[in-house]
């Protein structure tokens, strides 16, 4: 469950709140306190002028002792403090210490301001909350950005105050009061911390950096990487090659094993739930676990229709059915395939029908969806797949549970068990640079190569053989001659030929000139 992101956004660029001392020291209409955000730099504190929103703190107008503009509160952002600044002719007052004439000090919490002479009956008196002493996510934790919004919460992009350099994902999930029917608690807010924290430590796995739970704001705030782009907005224009298809479904598999020996599913995979953590080498990890559904009952207790959920393009066609479930763990195989089969065919609809949209979209219509779809596998002939790629995508997209491939037997076949795998390999070894993404405009971390090392140079030949190779033949030798086409190496060897033969006649025809020349001058010795 979402709150309002207006809501969150206005929380999140708080710095604080002037709360009045007596109960006439500000205008009418702020009795209650005046809330500072950061998305004003200055805020203006005096009586104003009458009908005019030009001071942001109006004091009442019978303080006569404050001037129309008495003072400035400014916020730093590089700094993250709060100062004020006098611009008075009857002076400011901060914890009983009055400024010089365009003083400024800094604000902590809870600071006295007096707005002329302290405890005058004409004076104004405030005090100040500062949003960063008293809440320990906005002290550690600056907005930038909104990221995304959906039904189990909103991502937002901040940056760590005390490393200005560190750029996180915030989701936020609310939860509401348990005394509410059928409400979402906060235990089922916390289930998707509870399944990251367990799941955490494997390569393929999107890590979990902290959370809070902010029970005033009834909501959970889970801080993770910010990772530059899923595999939907990655491959959105082009489509992925036979290796990177290759890579990315093996590590998809041994996170989805990781998770099934924590007796866990995930429900919702898909290309928008998939990330890339580093381009070179390839490093995807598994994310979103909002679904993730723990398995403390035999499966076959389980009624199919009660672990119903994610996207209905990549859902397994039995969650449909009231029928109970027997092969609970394949789910998440069935939606690893449709993920890949839909990267293989770009922009187009991996199924033959539509999905059933509005007032169309009801429960029989729906399973009547799902047990007539069927997969567009002419688009994805298209695509230069190998026949054992192909098997792989059959076995893990079968609708039948009982004939679909389990994770184990995916894993183990030899077209997976080769693929180009660097999830294992030490990461810190690697150079990390900022890395901005031209889509969004965000800072995020990625990873490129170190520089390499000084080594022997590969012959010309060599290298050219081996960018001809495909990663099935990469271990097989291997010579141009045998990669080429037979009217290429027909006219190549013609090629040859000619020149060769036009070198002997040039040959011949230099010693030739040079007998004709002997002759001459031997004619010329005898004369």
């Amino acid at each position: 469950m979402s709150m309002n992101p207006d809501d969150n956004i206005a929380w999140f660029t708080l710095i604080g709140c002037i709360r009045p001392l007596r109960r006439r020291d500000l205008d009418s209409t702020q009795r209650d306190g005046v809330a500072l955000h950061t998305t004003h730099d200055e805020h203006l504190i005096g009586r104003g002028f009458p009908g005019d929103a030009d001071v942001q703190v109006r004091a009442d107008s019978r303080r006569l002792l404050v001037g129309t503009y008495h003072a400035v509160i400014s916020w730093n952002s590089a700094t993250s403090v709060a100062t004020i600044t006098d611009r008075s002719l009857n002076g400011t007052w901060v914890n009983g210490v009055k400024l010089p004439v365009d003083g400024s000090t800094t604000l902590t919490d809870n600071a006295v301001i007096w707005l002329g002479p302290p405890l005058h009956a004409e004076s104004c008196g405030l005090s100040f909350e500062c949003a960063l002493s008293r809440n320990a996510f906005l002290k550690h934790f600056k907005f930038e950005s909104t990221l995304g919004a959906g039904g189990f919460g909103d991502v937002y992009q901040m940056r760590r105050r005390e490393n200005p350099g560190k750029v996180v994902a915030v989701k936020v999930a609310r939860f509401d009061s348990d005394d509410e029917q059928n409400a979402w608690t906060e235990n089922d807010a916390m289930k998707e911390v509870h399944a990251l924290l367990e799941a955490h430590g494997h390569p393929n796995i999107c890590p979990i950096e902290d959370y809070y739970v902010l029970r005033p704001r009834m909501s959970v705030f889970v801080v993770l990487p910010r990772l530059s782009t899923d595999l939907k907005r990655h491959w959105s224009s082009i489509r992925p090659t036979i290796a990177e298809v290759q890579t990315v479904l093996k590590q998809l598999l041994s996170a989805v094993a990781h998770i099934q020996s924590l007796h866990m599913v995930h429900r919702d995979i898909k290309p928008e739930n998939i990330f890339i953590l580093t381009s070179e080498p390839l490093r995807v990890v598994l994310a979103d676990f909002g679904l993730a559904f723990k398995v403390d009952l035999p499966s076959e207790e389980v009624p199919a229709s009660y672990l119903r959920g994610g996207t209905p393009w990549y859902m397994a066609p039995e969650l449909m059915s009231d029928a109970t479930m027997q092969f609970i763990y394949k789910i998440d195989l069935f939606s690893i395939a449709l993920t890949i089969i839909h990267l293989l065919m770009g922009k187009h609809c991996p199924w033959n029908i539509r999905y059933p949209q509005g007032n169309k979209r009801t429960l029989t219509a729906e399973r009547e969806y799902f047990s007539q779809r069927g997969i567009r596998w002419d688009k994805v002939d298209l695509v230069a797949l190998p026949a054992d790629g192909l098997e792989v995508l059959l076995g893990l997209s079968n609708p039948v549970p009982e004939q679909r491939w389990d994770v184990q037997t995916a894993l183990a076949w030899d077209w997976v068990a080769t693929a180009n795998d660097h999830s294992g390999q030490a990461m810190l070894a690697q150079q990390t640079v900022r890395y901005v993404d031209p889509l969004v405009s965000d800072i995020a971390p990625a990873v490129v190569k170190s520089k390499p090392s000084r080594a022997m140079p590969v012959p010309a030949e060599d290298v050219q053989v081996m960018r001809r190779r495909s990663p099935r033949i990469a271990n097989k030798p291997c010579s141009i001659e045998k990669r080429r086409s037979p009217r290429i190496a027909g006219l190549r060897s013609s090629n040859e030929k000619k020149r060769c033969s036009d070198g002997k006649k040039k040959k011949m025809e230099v010693k030739e000139a040079k007998k004709r020349q002997a002759r001459k001058n031997l004619r010329k010795a005898r004369v």
